[in-house]
């Protein structure tokens, strides 16, 4: 049915890249409709600006100014360097202190880019000492990356050498993507020599990113050859560089496709880019997108864009239109794009739109930027709507945006309202702002909340900030809270926290224990996390355990589900060399479903080696699951020829 529209790189980059594509566009609910014709927009079109993520060496942009990225440019980054008198990790150690994540990065850019090729595997090992794991993994792969324009070999056998599996994972595609940069055949055929599954289809993907900014066509053909997020991730920047440096040999290779899956990605991905560029011209495309939750989206994206530059060209597109769903998905996108600039603007016309959660969406996004500027004002107003969650967790949110500027104002606010509920709702916003730069004061004020899960989940969160840098403290006074199941989930999850950061820290702490039932309650997310950093004391401690056990049986699924993240066949491996029992089996339950997404065969071998034979029937079902929406025929195949009971093949092969 035809529908007439109205018409009017380096490490940094590789970072903004995966953080800028991660997320996709908000969601409306529009089944199909038409548009009535009227009379073409005049409004001019937004101004053009370039959309693309810079290619390598390029540079990327703040606040308007260029923070230079560019391997041309490292003789007057090392000139910086060296003229401010820091070394390496004096400048990285230094740069904790700035708030700001882009100027840190830049800074540690800086610091690596200064660097001779000589002198990385020394600061390797300087940052390999560092106590943050977060930070030691990010300066670890842009070493990495650094390393491989130089000595591609030499940096991949430092990252194959790593133990953690994820963190190993990570400085692989780090170091390929640079690779892939200087020699994109001889990457690409690297990558190719690894068997299928996670490990491949993410260094895939980072080379795309990289062929994106030389040739957008070969890399959006490799892109379409990956499978799910991986594939998402990678078109949508192949995509963004094509439109940005020719849009219309973009539109002309998207137009062309046959209708189907990889046609509507591709046209996703091209709105998103167009509708920053040129509103009115993305909305000629939206023909080619059927009925549904993609249009929907589509409409909203355009909205927001044209409403960054133009807002009243924007809202008559949106009131031309007839169709009433039509004109609110569109205006909820004007909303947010208005939320930034005019927030009391938007509050209006989101009290325009029919009330459900398009309108409810809208005023919270309209209500938080106003709280930027009048958190009081931001309050009064959310408190004046009508009772629901919704409106709960937006006073909770906004007063802790308050607090963060000014945390005496904000609790002085609190302690006026005499309404014991809303009065709670506010302390627990400024409770998650106090919670990060003054846990202890934050644990005090939340003692003063009335028992129930408001109270628990305030607590909660703050032991988890307390346990960045103080992990005993935080689990002590864990120890001593209520008795509960939240309690003894408290304490084995701020364990786990402690072992992934220090794993001979929290080992001491543990044996130090003598309350059997704490030891308990932790042995098993101690080993399974153990396990990345020191798998020979983590077995030890599995060993142990008495087979069945809570402890034994959590720890046997965590390891296997944190292998599976980089070594799926070795995680396999590691659950089929297990003893017999129950342990084993809820393992190879949960490694099963997991391991299928990919290698469905593979899944079902784990799933069929199960010994008890309820967990191994409902293990297989989810296996076959699974199979059906990747290759029906094979998995219809073993369906039938299964020991299945049949009422369950039967429903496993009825159509969905």
């Amino acid at each position: 049915m035809y529908r007439k529209f109205l018409t009017s790189m380096n490490p940094l980059q590789i970072l903004l890249a995966i953080l800028l594509f991660g997320a996709g566009a908000t969601v409306g609910g529009v089944a199909g409709f038409r548009y009535a014709k009227s009379s073409p927009i005049t409004s001019p079109a937004a101004p053009r600006s370039e959309a693309s993520v810079p290619p390598p060496g390029s540079g990327t942009h703040e606040n308007n100014k260029t923070i230079n990225l560019a391997t041309a440019d490292r003789e007057a980054v090392a000139t910086n360097a060296t003229s401010s008198g820091l070394g390496f990790m004096e400048s990285i150690m230094t740069s904790k202190s700035e708030g700001n994540l882009m100027k840190r990065f830049a800074t540690w850019n800086e610091a690596v880019q200064s660097l001779a090729p000589a002198r990385i595997g020394q600061a390797l090992s300087e940052v390999e000492a560092m106590k943050d794991s977060q930070e030691r993994m990010q300066l670890r792969m842009m070493l990495l990356s650094r390393w491989a324009e130089s000595d591609p070999n030499a940096a991949l056998a430092y990252a194959q050498g790593l133990q953690n599996g994820m963190e190993k994972q990570q400085a692989i595609s780090s170091v390929v993507g640079s690779w892939g940069a200087k020699d994109f055949p001889a990457a690409k055929a690297w990558v190719e020599t690894l068997p299928p599954g996670a490990l491949r289809n993410q260094l895939l993907q980072s080379l795309a990113f990289g062929l994106a900014q030389r040739d957008p066509a070969a890399a959006v053909e490799l892109s379409s050859s990956l499978p799910g997020v991986e594939r998402d991730g990678a078109l949508a920047m192949a995509i963004n560089s094509w439109a940005s440096k020719d849009a219309d040999a973009a539109i002309a290779y998207v137009t062309q496709l046959p209708a189907g899956a990889k046609k509507n990605r591709a046209l996703q991905s091209l709105l998103n880019t167009l509708s920053q560029k040129d509103p009115a011209r993305a909305i000629t495309l939206l023909d080619q997108i059927p009925s549904g939750k993609q249009l929907d989206q589509s409409l909203t994206q355009i909205g927001s864009s044209w409403a960054r530059n133009d807002p009243k060209a924007a809202v008559a597109w949106a009131n031309q239109q007839s169709d009433t769903q039509a004109k609110s998905l569109i205006l909820k996108g004007v909303i947010q794009s208005m939320s930034q600039n005019d927030p009391k603007g938007a509050l209006e016309l989101a009290q325009s739109l029919p009330a459900g959660n398009a309108r409810e969406n809208s005023i919270q996004s309209a209500l938080f930027q106003m709280a930027q500027s009048d958190p009081q004002g931001a309050l009064g107003y959310a408190l004046n709507l009508p009772p629901s969650d919704n409106r709960n967790n937006q006073i909770s949110d906004m007063a802790a945006q308050w607090a963060g500027n000014d945390p005496q104002g904000a609790l002085a606010w609190a302690n006026q309202q005499r309404d014991p509920q809303i009065k709670s709702q506010v302390l627990e916003g400024v409770i998650q702002y106090m919670s990060q730069n003054d846990p202890k004061g934050a644990l005090d004020l939340a003692q003063s909340l009335p028992a129930g899960n408001a109270r628990d989940n305030s607590i909660q969160s703050i032991l988890f900030q307390m346990a960045q840098n103080d992990p005993q403290g935080a689990i002590g006074y864990a120890v001593n809270l209520p008795p509960s199941d939240n309690k003894n989930n408290q304490i084995s999850n701020l364990a786990s926290q402690w072992v992934r950061n220090d794993p001979q820290g929290a080992l001491a702490w543990f044996n130090s224990l003598t309350d059997p039932q704490i030891k308990g309650q932790v042995v098993g997310n101690l080993i399974g996390s153990l396990y990345s950093n020191d798998r020979q004391t983590a077995m030890s401690m599995l060993n142990s355990l008495p087979e069945g056990s809570p402890g034994r049986m959590k720890a046997t699924t965590g390891i296997a589900s944190s292998m599976m993240r980089s070594d799926p066949q070795g995680a396999a491996t590691f659950v089929q060399s297990l003893p017999a029992g129950k342990s084993k089996d809820q393992a190879a339950s949960n490694l099963s479903i997991n391991i299928a997404r990919n290698d469905p065969q593979s899944g079902m071998a784990l799933a069929s080696g199960i010994t008890d034979p309820s967990q191994r029937s409902m293990a297989q079902q989810n296996v076959v699951r699974t199979w059906m929406k990747n290759d029906s025929a094979a998995a219809t195949q073993w369906i039938n020829s299964s020991s299945l009971p049949q009422d369950v093949k039967n429903r496993l092969l009825q159509p969905k």
